[in-house]
C-alpha cells in the first residue's frame, strides 16, 4: 500500500500551529486533504503563543476555541511599554471597546486541539511520516516509502523548511545578532491581565501574563554574547538581573519549575487516519495525541539549561511565496522578531487567505492551484508582511542606539505617544488584528 500513490486536492506540510490550521480549513471547506506532520514528542520548553483577536476568530470559525481553548487561554487587557520609567506609554482594551486586546496561549493547547479536529475529520488522512523529496507539481515522498500527490502543496514546515529550499525559493536572511530567553516566571505581585515591556540596548525584556496571577511567559531579547552568559548564569543571579532588567514592575522574579498545566485529554479519532506512516490500526485507538512540534535545523542552536531555553533571532523573508503549485505560509515564508508576538498571528493570517482565495477560484470553476489567484494572494499577504517585518526591525535597531540623546529622544517619543490616542488607537488595533492598515 505504501507504493501506492494517494491522491489529495490538497496536501498540507508542517505539524505547527499554521500546518494544522491549515489542514483543518481547507477540510472544512470539503476538499480532501493529506496533511503530513513529522512530530516529535516533547515535555520541555512549551513555546505561548499571543494570539491577536484576528487569530482568535479565525481559530473560532475553525470551531476549535469553544470549549478547551476558551477556558485555559489568559486573557490580557492592557499592554505597558516603557524604557527608564514604568507606565510611559500603555496601551488598553476598553479605549478600542473590547473585552481584551489578546489572549495568552499554551502551543500544546493548541495543537493537540486542532490534532483532535482534524482526526475526527472525514475529509483528512494524517501521514506522521517525514517528507524526503518533492517533485513539482504536487508530488510527495515520505520515508516511509509512500507516495502523495496534491493538486495544492502547502508548506508549513517551519523557518528551515526544506519546502523551500526543493522548490527553489530566494529567501533573504538576516540575523539580529540577538538570542530570546524564554522561561515561565514567577512574580510577587499580580499582573492584573496586564503585559509588561521594556526596551534595552541589548533588546526588549517582555512578561506575557498567564492564567495564574502570578505567574508570565518571559522573553527576554539579549545581544548573543549576554544571552549566552545569562544561560550559563546560576538561578539566583539569573532572577536578580531579571528583577533588574524588569525594574521591579512586579517585584522579585524567578524562575517558575512547576509551571503548567496537565496537557488536553484527546479522544480516539472517528475515523480511518494514518498515523505515523500506516494506516490507523485498532490497537492504536487508545494513543493519546502526542505533544508534536515543529522542529528542524534550528533546534541544534538552541541553547536550554534547566527551565531556561534560548534561540537564534534571524530575519527572514522569501521573495515570492509561490511556485507551480506550492506555497509557503507562516514560518517557511518569513520570521520576524518577537518583540511585538505578531509571529504565529501573521502565520495564520496568511492561512486564513489562502483558503479564502483558494476556495473562491474553486467556486468559480478554476483549479486549486490557479496561478492568478495564487500570485494576488502571495503579493497581498507579502506586502502586508513586510510593512509588519519592517516595523519590528526599526523599532528593535531604534531602542538599541546607544547615546544619551537617544534615549532622551525615545523617552519624548513615547511620552508624545501616550497623548495621542488616535495614533496609540491605530497601532493597537493592526497589532489586535482589527484592521490590515497602519500606514
Amino acid at each position: 500500500m505504501l507504493n501506492a500513490e494517494q491522491r489529495y486536492e490538497v496536501i498540507v506540510v508542517g505539524g505547527g500551529v499554521v500546518g494544522a490550521s491549515a489542514a483543518l480549513a481547507f477540510a472544512q471547506q470539503g476538499l480532501g486533504v493529506g496533511w503530513v506532520a513529522s512530530s516529535v514528542q516533547t515535555q520541555t520548553s512549551r513555546r505561548m503563543y499571543s494570539f491577536n483577536l484576528a487569530s482568535q476568530a479565525f481559530l473560532q470559525e475553525l470551531g476549535v476555541w469553544r470549549d478547551v481553548l476558551a477556558q485555559r487561554a489568559a486573557p490580557y487587557q492592557s499592554i505597558m511599554v516603557w524604557q527608564n520609567v514604568p507606565g510611559q506609554l500603555c496601551f488598553d482594551a476598553k479605549s478600542l471597546g473590547q473585552s481584551c486586546l489578546g489572549y495568552m496561549v499554551d502551543e500544546a493547547d493548541v495543537i493537540t486541539v486542532l490534532y483532535q479536529a482534524l482526526w475526527d475529520h472525514p475529509n483528512v488522512q494524517i501521514w506522521h511520516d517525514k517528507v524526503v523529496s518533492i517533485a513539482l507539481p504536487g508530488q510527495v515522498q515520505l520515508a516511509s516509502g509512500a507516495h502523495l500527490q496534491g493538486e495544492l502543496l502547502v508548506g508549513a514546515d517551519g523557518a528551515h523548511s526544506r519546502l523551500r529550499e526543493w522548490g527553489g525559493f530566494v529567501c533573504k536572511e538576516q540575523s539580529y545578532e540577538q538570542k530570546a530567553i524564554v522561561a515561565t516566571i514567577q512574580h510577587e505581585r499580580q499582573h492584573q491581565q496586564q503585559l509588561y515591556q521594556r526596551f534595552l540596548p541589548g533588546g526588549p525584556v517582555a512578561l506575557l501574563a498567564m492564567l495564574d496571577p502570578y505567574q508570565s511567559s518571559l522573553v527576554w531579547t539579549l545581544s548573543t554574547k549576554e544571552a549566552e552568559c545569562m544561560m550559563v548564569a546560576d538561578e539566583q543571579d539569573f532572577n536578580e538581573a531579571l528583577t533588574e532588567a524588569t525594574q521591579g514592575v512586579l517585584g522579585a522574579c524567578s524562575i517558575a519549575h512547576h509551571a503548567g498545566r496537565s496537557p488536553v485529554t484527546a479522544r480516539p479519532p472517528k475515523h480511518e487516519s494514518i498515523y505515523w506512516g500506516h494506516t490507523l490500526a485498532k490497537d492504536d485507538v487508545d494513543k493519546p495525541v502526542p505533544e508534536c512540534f515543529e522542529h528542524g535545523k534550528e533546534n541544534s542552536q538552541v541553547l536550554s539549561s534547566s527551565s531556561r531555553h534560548a534561540f537564534p533571532l534571524i530575519c527572514r523573508h522569501v521573495h515570492h511565496y509561490h511556485h507551480h503549485n506550492l506555497v509557503l505560509v507562516g514560518d517557511a515564508a518569513h520570521t520576524v522578531h518577537p518583540l511585538a508576538g505578531q509571529g504565529a498571528n501573521l502565520g495564520l493570517m496568511d492561512v486564513q487567505a489562502l483558503v479564502t482565495a483558494v476556495v473562491q477560484a474553486r467556486h468559480r470553476g478554476w483549479p486549486l492551484d490557479d496561478p492568478a489567484t495564487l500570485n494576488q494572494w502571495g503579493r497581498d499577504r507579502r506586502a502586508d508582511n513586510v510593512k509588519m517585518s519592517g516595523l519590528f526591525t526599526v523599532l528593535n535597531q531604534l531602542f538599541a542606539k546607544e547615546g544619551q540623546g537617544m534615549g532622551v529622544l525615545r523617552q519624548l517619543g513615547m511620552g508624545l505617544l501616550q497623548h495621542l490616542p488616535w495614533v496609540k488607537s491605530a497601532m493597537v488595533r493592526r497589532a489586535c488584528g482589527l484592521t490590515h492598515l497602519l500606514f
